[in-house]
């Protein structure tokens, strides 16, 4: 969805714009505001949240998609919408209501289940709101049950009265208009700038208090405590209602991360301080006879504060090489700003961060064009590397004790046929539990992935069995389906009982089902190369057999594979399994049948190759036909793959050999990212593994961690 509103917005040539979204709305907004910011002058969420769902919330999500599956959209609307208007207004405000259940009533079921199933696997985008430098506008209702207040971060609109998620959205135009003399059209057409002028400076606070909370706005430290007043606004300067109490801060980091040490920071000294009489700016009517300075005059008190400044730090610029650009006051006022931020700079790298200067446009306030951008990578953090490498230590010594273990067992007599006994014990486990559940009949908590983003899954859901992630279960099943295909063709290249054979074919279809329904695009490139290979390497008697064992199970797994991702991996169970056992029985006997006219006459042979043929083009296009959309959509992750390679081997070119503490990718990938990466499902086990020995020098960067983790 959020493709589709930069699609409009690309329609209506609109380059940016300020994004408000109210409910589901919002959880688009914070999509596109992490995934493509530039197209934003500022967004807000109106009854939403970045918070995931909760367990129970997932709960209904499911019983919500069931509810719409079994009893239709009318039964499932009239059910919610209700809930959605406080209880003394469902009567008062009955024509709202209908108008309401008829917008629902004419959503498609299968929208309506996806909506939900997205809604169920929406990522924790707290991280969105309080990295993102746009401006942001949390509005939530006092008494919303759908979204209740305490799951808004930051700032908080609060609506008066007993408000809840529908109503209070009408509400959101009088309070702009009411406090800020705008409303919701306006902003969508002013520059952002303008928007956060205006957001600042019009409303609650008074003309001559503003010097203070916009100098702690421009410091970046006005840090919004519900239960406190806000700094520098007297007592009668407060709202008259606290029902209708607006609240300007600059959002604070989420609870879920490590606080990051700010104690280096301080305050903007003035060579001319604020509360310090001065008699020529008194006459000028720049600051009060206290030495307060007047809101509307503050700019020019930094005015001229920026001139006595970079007039101290004249005539403390000597030296003689330099004289021919000294010589020129302009240059030499360049020089002294570009002096005094590479000073920062290094400062900031002697106090443990990685410092990067950028060029930006700040028309405003000052004529300097560089940003000083600075990543904390290691101070105070050591603990949190020491861990992580403690971590990665034991994730290979168990590695290495399982290696240990499989030698000393492969040493003994039988320890082959034990080998044989766990593999296929432990790959029919993993295939039947994960196409059980697939299919509704077996309950598996995270067995299934749903997503709304076509990139990720062209059936809106993805198999991820007991392993809970589609692309190693997808690895798993594929080296499954192989093992199983080569001891099928050789049962079948030698004249066995049906009862001999069927053992041999039993778990073949269900594996190629479970590679099929993981959706695990590097899983099916893996296992087809496999294929091939073991395909050439056989003896050329050996070839057709190998080709005879595959066509019917693929074949019918392809169509199971449809029918179940139409369902979205959630069938009712009785269909579920019915599809199940007619595939399979039909994998059996049909495999039974080439056999049997593989050994008969060359006629017959001519028949089965002829019929191997056929089912293998089924096969392909059942796939294709199920997976097109998906195969051209992810042209976008496959290239932010690529780039993200190329970040993570440029993280490891720092320190090739040192390597960077444990759980390196997780917490550096932000700092060293080229460019943001489309969608959120990467595994970095390899990059962790990369930088993290030894331990002499865990450095290790707070920036986040990993979204939709991944």
């Amino acid at each position: 969805m959020g493709n589709d509103v930069l699609q409009l917005m690309d329609e209506l040539k609109v380059d940016k714009a300020v994004l408000l979204g109210h409910s589901m709305g919002g959880y688009i907004a914070l999509s596109i505001a992490q995934r493509h910011p530039e197209r934003l002058n500022a967004f807000g969420l109106i009854h939403s949240t970045a918070y995931p769902d909760s367990e129970e919330g997932k709960e209904k999500r499911l019983r919500a998609v069931s509810t719409i599956q079994t009893e239709g959209i009318v039964h499932f609307v009239d059910g919610l919408v209700p809930g959605l208007f406080a209880p003394e207004h469902v009567e008062s405000l009955s024509a709202q209501v209908t108008r309401v259940k008829e917008i629902g009533y004419q959503t498609a079921p299968q929208g309506a289940t996806g909506a939900a199933l997205a809604m169920r696997e929406r990522p924790d985008r707290r991280d969105v709101l309080s990295a993102t430098p746009l401006p942001v506008l949390l509005v939530a209702g006092e008494k919303d049950a759908v979204i209740p207040p305490e799951q808004a971060i930051g700032k908080v609109f609060t609506l008066k009265q007993q408000r809840k998620h529908t109503e209070a959205l009408s509400e959101l135009d009088e309070l702009l208009r009411r406090q800020f003399g705008l409303n919701l059209s306006l902003l969508n057409s002013l520059p952002a700038e303008d928007v956060i002028e205006m957001f600042r400076f019009r409303g609650v606070i008074e003309v001559d208090n503003l010097q203070q909370a916009a100098r702690l706005i421009e410091e970046e430290a006005y840090i919004y405590n519900e239960k406190s007043k806000v700094e520098g606004i007297d007592d009668h300067e407060k709202m008259e209602s606290e029902d209708e109490a607006l609240i300007l801060s600059i959002l604070t980091k989420s609870a879920s991360k490590t606080a990051v040490d700010l104690s280096h920071n301080r305050k903007k000294q003035y060579v001319l301080e604020d509360g310090v009489p001065v008699s020529f700016l008194v006459e000028l009517g720049i600051m009060s006879e206290e030495g307060r300075v007047l809101a509307r005059k503050y700019d020019k008190f930094r005015q001229i504060n920026r001139f006595l400044e970079m007039h101290e730090l004249f005539d403390q610029i000597e030296s003689s090489v330099m004289n021919p650009l000294l010589s020129h006051g302009i240059l030499k006022e360049r020089f002294s700003a570009l002096a005094t931020d590479a000073i920062r700079a290094k400062l900031l790298d002697l106090m443990g961060y990685k410092t990067q200067l950028l060029e930006f446009i700040d028309m405003e306030h000052t004529p300097k064009n560089i940003l000083i951008r600075a990543i904390l990578i290691w101070s105070g953090l050591v603990q949190t590397c020491f861990q992580g490498s403690l971590d990665e230590m034991l994730r290979w010594s168990l590695l290495a004790i399982f290696a240990l273990l499989t030698a000393m067992l492969a040493s003994r007599a039988n320890g082959a046929q034990w080998f044989a006994c766990g593999w296929q014990m432990a790959g029919g486990l993993l295939v039947l539990s994960g196409v059980l559940a697939a299919c509704g009949v077996l309950p598996l908590p995270y067995g299934v992935m749903r997503t709304a983003d076509p990139e990720i899954s062209s059936a809106g859901a993805r198999l991820g069995g007991l392993l809970q992630y589609p692309n190693a279960y997808g690895a798993v099943a594929g080296m499954y389906a192989l093992e199983r295909l080569v001891a099928a063709a050789r049962a079948i290249a030698r004249p066995l009982s049906a009862g001999r054979l069927i053992a041999a074919l039993l778990p073949l279809m269900p594996a190629q089902a479970a590679l099929l329904l993981s959706e695990s695009r590097g899983a099916w490139l893996a296992t087809g190369c496999a294929a091939v290979a073991a395909f050439a390497l056989q003896r050329r008697g050996a070839r057709l057999p190998l080709l005879l064992a595959t066509a019917a199970p693929l074949a019918c797994a392809a169509w199971l594979y449809r029918q179940l991702a139409a369902a979205q991996l959630a069938p009712a169970p009785v269909p579920g399994l019915l599809a199940l056992a007619g595939s399979w029985a039909a994998a059996l006997l049909g495999t039974l049948l080439l056999c049997r006219l593989w050994h008969s006459g060359a006629r017959a042979r001519a028949a089965a190759l002829t019929a191997t043929g056929l089912a293998g083009i089924t096969a392909t296009a059942l796939a294709v036909a199920s997976t097109a959309d998906r195969m051209a959509a992810g042209v976008g992750t496959g290239l932010s793959r690529l780039q993200m390679w190329r970040d993570a081997l440029k993280l490891w070119t720092e320190a090739p050999w040192m390597g960077h503490g444990g759980e390196t990718w997780r917490s550096m990938f932000r700092a060293i990212q080229s460019s943001p990466y489309v969608g959120g499902e990467f595994t970095p086990n390899s990059t962790e593994s990369w930088g993290s020995w030894p331990l002499d020098r865990v450095e290790e960067s707070q920036p986040g961690t990993i979204l939709n983790k991944p």
